[in-house]
């Protein structure tokens, strides 16, 4: 009872107007009912915000700062506050020369240009080209940095973080001892004069009265993606940004306007990609530099996971198989096409992983961040790697992640322990079912592996089967009895389903369990178009609760693009 009474509580706090049961309406109409509603949310444009360095990133922008260059170096001094003993690693980034203080010692430098930056290698997680490794004792230290400008780049950035790149906590910077009012953590000096450069060992009170009291970013003003008009509702991605998410809505909007003719869903992903085209350079030039890894599109830029690229591309990708496609996306599939064959993270078999939250974590997840990406640029090229690279995810994923005494996919499998993580998400078992099946709508009769995955196809649905729930969606987690239908599971499942029904891969007794899916997904859409019941994103975990504790935003895209994907599977089969 508790459990039962639990999600309801989440449902009413997240989710919005609970939908109430109504007439079976077409799947196209309330298709176009739950796309509109999408579209009218979406705005490209921009307003300012206040600066707000992220990942806890020290960024020291001298150029902006003292508003010229060299010939001589410029300087920043603070004081690190450490608030127990502890063992950390200061990352460090600058295009140019640098030298590093700690209570007067020199502890570090390079004396040539550094074309290398940050690159955030998992999300939070942070490589820097150099490294200093630290063992400090509770207490406050003076830090002092010279940076000499190369080019029109005249900055460092730094961050006290563990060392498996994730932000050190108990640790800050705060305003040196000898800027009384001073609030923000840096004071910069410079440029100095040719052949002129300071000691830390120099006396610094009243010696220099041209230390500026200014710490870039708390006065810097940036730019961000227009929230959506609803963003009440949902507190997460604009949807003109970089993001999976968007991808998966724009595939899902172009077949929207395959099935129905409108070609407004193609103008739609057009504009999305001009307005992505028109911006990215400015965007981009940013996060290269290191001065803010958040910054719109800045997934683009990151190319460090599966959603990054292949994942948030897939719209656009789709939209080059269509009709008149849309000029300046060769660059992107050249991106794309690096990433799937060869720039990914992968085992030493090949399969796919991430560095989160241990190296070589093999997630589900990223199945739906690249098959369908895959699948798209096969058709469009018809270069059979691609075909090969799906096949190939699907498969080995598998022998990660499936267990084959109960017919279900894990979530991940983890490289600490060798095992799965022992939940059977809902998600997870949507995304490979559906791939599954378009993967195997693509395979030729005589692939090397057909045979082998539409077993695999044809044992997971007859498992899922076993697990529907009462109400006719699938859980949360789907061999749990306490947890909730979910919207996006549910989806992805029914439109798997129809594939194998439609390709005569499924019995027919399987209708029955389709149509009290999609009765359920009706109930998922309230008024105003919005998709209820879809959880938030999801970690991996070993532990039941943290999947089950999941909050539902009504109009989240993770379920309103399954959903919309399930309605127009729907509308393909006989009555």
């Amino acid at each position: 009872m508790i459990p039962r009474l639990f999600f309801l509580l989440m449902s009413l706090l997240f989710g919005g107007t609970l939908a109430s049961q109504t007439e079976t309406r077409p799947p196209l109409e309330l298709a176009r009912q739950v796309a509109g509603h999408y579209a009218s949310q979406t705005a490209f444009a921009f307003r300012l915000a206040a600066y707000d360095a992220p990942l806890g990133l020290q960024v020291i922008d001298l150029r902006y700062t003292l508003g010229q260059t060299g010939p001589g170096p410029a300087y920043a001094i603070s004081t690190l506050e450490v608030d127990r003993p502890m063992a950390l690693t200061l990352g460090l980034a600058s295009p140019g020369p640098f030298r590093l203080w700690i209570d007067g010692d020199l502890k570090t430098g390079h004396s040539q240009p550094q074309p290398k930056g940050v690159m955030e290698v998992a999300p939070g997680r942070l490589q820097f080209p150099h490294e200093l490794p630290l063992t400090l004792d509770r207490g406050q230290y003076q830090v002092m940095v010279e940076v000499w400008p190369a080019g029109e780049e005249w900055a460092l950035t730094l961050r006290p973080q563990r060392t498996d790149g994730v932000p050190a906590d108990g640790v800050r910077f705060i305003p040196p001892a000898l800027a009384e009012g001073l609030r923000e953590p840096w004071l910069c000096l410079g440029p100095l004069p040719e052949g002129q450069s300071l000691r830390p060992d120099q006396p610094l009170q009243g010696l220099y009265p041209q230390w500026q009291r200014h710490w870039v970013p708390a006065a810097h003003p940036g730019r961000t993606l227009l929230a959506r008009p609803d963003g009440r509702w949902y507190p997460y991605e604009a949807q003109a940004d970089w993001h999976y998410t968007n991808g998966l809505m724009q595939y899902a909007l172009l077949e929207l306007g395959e099935q129905t003719g409108d070609r407004h869903w193609q103008s739609y992903t057009d504009s999305c990609l001009a307005f992505f085209l028109t911006h990215q350079d400015y965007f981009e030039q940013q996060y290269q530099q290191g001065h803010d890894l958040r910054v719109p599109f800045f997934r683009r830029y990151r190319a460090a996971l599966a959603e990054d690229l292949p994942g948030a591309s897939l719209g656009i990708l789709r939209r080059l198989n269509l009709p008149a496609p849309p000029a300046g996306a060769e660059p992107l599939v050249e991106a794309v096409s690096y990433a799937l064959l060869e720039g990914l993270d992968r085992r030493p078999d090949g399969t796919l992983c991430r560095q989160e939250p241990g190296e070589g974590t093999v997630w589900i997840d990223d199945l739906l961040m690249t098959v369908p990406a895959a699948l798209e640029l096969y058709q469009w090229s018809q270069d059979r790697r691609y075909l090969d690279f799906a096949a190939q995810q699907v498969l080995q994923m598998g022998g990660y992640l499936f267990d084959p005494e109960k017919g279900l996919y894990y979530h991940a499998w983890l490289p600490k322990t060798h095992l799965h993580n022992g939940i059977c998400w809902g998600r997870t078992n949507g995304i490979a079912a559906w791939t599954l099946a378009e993967v195997l709508q693509k395979l030729p009769p005589e692939h090397a592996h057909r045979e082998e995955l539409l077993q695999r196809f044809q044992v997971l649905i007859r498992n899922l089967l076993l697990y529907q729930s009462p109400d006719g969606g699938w859980r949360q987690v789907v061999d749990y009895d306490g947890s909730q239908s979910e919207t996006a599971a549910t989806a992805f499942v029914l439109r798997a389903i129809c594939i194998g029904l439609t390709e005569g891969w499924l019995p027919e007794t399987d209708v029955q369990a389709r149509d009290r899916a999609w009765t359920w997904l009706q109930t998922q859409v309230d008024a105003e178009g919005r998709v209820l019941g879809a959880s938030a994103e999801t970690e991996v975990s070993e532990r039941l609760w943290d999947y089950l504790r999941r909050p539902r935003f009504a109009g989240d895209p993770r379920g309103t693009a399954p959903w919309l994907l399930a309605a127009l599977a729907m509308a393909t089969q006989d009555p």
